[in-house]
């Protein structure tokens, strides 16, 4: 981690995988005293070397672990990290392991693998592709069915591959522990995806990362931790328990000098120690270690968590871990089994029409645009922006954009856990909503004024479902029709709160009135730019820099 990736495959989009992280997924599948190991896109063998750590008493350990790789000088340095490990015998190739696609085929116990994922890293070879399920185009029926079409696909990404390399060599039983993208848990484009892990594998758990994990790689993105199991039989079990979590604390810093960081005791800071006065660090993986073990203890009917019919009965079969960690399936299923649970989009409407600031008419004039900065998370209000011509936001911005009226609710696209939704307190004619920042909810039946609205999209259970359903690798992004499928529970005096929101209102404005009599406008206007261009004086009347 401290030297290869300025050494080599950076424009590969291979990120090579922190110890703590490499321990954790070898902890979590298991190695057993006769299992064979295996990592197909092993990098340095940083896997092969924590299996080795973890079976340290197996004298014929090194005789049961193989990996394989097609780059030089990640064949060399696993070779130099095995014998710093006391391994000299170990089964190492240096070969393309996706074209040589039955090596070992079903001889492994234990697999393990980072693959190299992204866009970057495609196969294009007919011949390999064919040897693939995950080579074809696949297609969905109108009913939903998604299956194999008998076209090759032009190319395909490594990452998905390798997913289905690692089935290959497995036996039937066998254990895999992979490190996936998130984008390859949700959304639409890879159902077909997740739709052959589903009827290949048993899926054990599934663990999402830090999205700065690959930081110290170049890599800025979320990925996850899946156990998954080689089916021997096409039958699923609805009913089988799937343990899902999330990782925040990692024991180092994602920034910055990455250097460790303990745990420390709550009442006086001082760094806790273990029985080798070594420092504890602070990391959520032994948690998860210790989660997954009494998971794993449990039958079915005991565990509280998600099971499998979690997954199968979404659209898209997701398989985000947040969506799936305890505190949010029990949620879902309460919304989902309570009467008094009405859909956001059935009682109210998220704006869909259009402003086109570039038009002629309008690419003269000011607009106050509002963004997802705009809301001020913590308070709930809305503060539009200084005006801009309309040409302006076209340009920086977007050429369309939402209208806005007083009292619409604006809900952020992005990082919606900060809990972003804001009322629009301003009654001005001239605000727009960002499209690709903000969503608009408009009140539209009196029964569910919008007082009661907006505090019913603030409410801790609605922010969660905000925030698990938020997909993307990078910051966790919503979609319209996610804001419109939003379960409100009904279960309040409606009239009361709406009438507390709107004496909220009233104070904020009468605040807001006062603060405007406090100085000029000047005094309340951002520089922008630099001190020395911010005393220029600027021709453009809107006062923007």
């Amino acid at each position: 981690m401290s030297f290869v990736p300025a050494v080599f495959k950076k424009e590969l989009s291979q990120y090579f995988t922190p110890i703590s992280l490499i321990e954790t997924v070898v902890k979590m599948v298991g190695v057993g005293i006769t299992d064979k190991v295996v990592d197909p896109a092993m990098g340095t063998g940083d896997f092969l070397a924590a299996a080795l750590a973890e079976r340290k008493h197996d004298d014929d350990i090194h005789q049961r672990l193989f990996d394989i790789d097609r780059n030089q000088s990640a064949f060399e340095l696993a070779i130099v990290n095995m014998i710093l490990n006391k391994d000299g015998q170990t089964g190492l190739k240096r070969a393309d392991s996706i074209e040589n696609h039955k090596l070992w085929e079903a001889e492994m116990n234990v697999a393990f693998c980072n693959p190299p994922f992204g866009s970057r890293t495609l196969e294009k070879r007919e011949s390999v592709l064919k040897a693939y399920d995950l080579g074809y185009k696949w297609e969905e029926d109108d009913s939903g069915l998604l299956s194999r079409t008998d076209e090759v696909l032009p190319s395909q990404q490594l990452g998905i591959l390798f997913i289905e390399r690692c089935w290959k060599m497995l036996v039937d039983g066998g254990r895999l522990g992979i490190i996936l993208p998130e984008g390859y848990l949700s959304g639409a484009r890879y159902k077909y995806l997740r739709k052959w892990i589903l009827d290949h594998f048993i899926v054990h758990a599934l663990v999402e990362l830090p999205r700065r994990m690959f930081v110290k790689s170049d890599a800025d993105l979320r990925s996850n931790i899946l156990v998954l199991e080689k089916k021997d039989t096409e039958n699923a079990d609805p009913g089988h328990k799937v343990y899902a979590s999330m990782v925040r604390k990692v024991g180092y810093k994602l920034s910055g000098d990455f250097s460790a960081t303990p745990q420390q005791d709550p009442e006086t800071g001082l760094i806790l120690h273990d029985e080798d006065n070594d420092p504890i660090l602070d990391s959520d993986f032994n948690r998860v270690l210790d989660e997954y073990a009494s998971f794993k203890a449990m039958t079915n009917s005991q565990w509280e968590g998600a099971h499998l019919r979690d997954i199968l009965n979404h659209p898209d079969l997701d398989m985000k871990p947040r969506r799936l960690v305890p505190r949010a399936v029990q949620l879902m299923h309460s919304l989902d089994s309570d009467p008094k649970v009405v859909r956001l989009g059935d009682i109210a409407k998220v704006i869909t029409t259009s402003v086109r600031v570039s038009d002629e008419k309008n690419k003269s004039e000011f607009f106050r645009p509002i963004e997802g900065q705009n809301i001020r998370a913590v308070e709930g209000i809305v503060s539009p922006g200084d005006p801009e011509r309309g040409w302006h936001i076209a340009q920086r911005k977007a050429s369309t954009c939402y209208p806005i009226k007083q009292y619409d609710i604006m809900v952020g696209l992005v990082r919606p856990e900060r809990r972003n939704v804001g009322l629009v307190l301003d009654g001005d004619d001239n605000l727009v909503g960002i499209k690709d920042g903000v969503a608009v909810v408009r009140a539209t039946n009196k029964k569910y004024p919008a007082g009661w609205l907006f505090y019913a999209l603030r409410r801790e259970e609605t922010r969660i479902q905000m925030w698990i359903n938020a997909g993307g690798t990078s910051y966790g992004k919503l979609s319209i029709g996610q804001i419109e499928d939003l379960k409100l529970r009904v279960d309040d005096d409606i009239d009361s709160i709406n009438k507390n929101v709107m004496a909220w209102v009233k104070a904020q404005n009468e605040a807001l009135k006062a603060w405007q009599n406090i100085g000029t406008p000047e005094d309340r206007k951002p520089i922008l730019n630099s001190p020395l261009i911010g005393l220029i004086e600027n021709a453009d009347d809107s006062g923007e820099d």
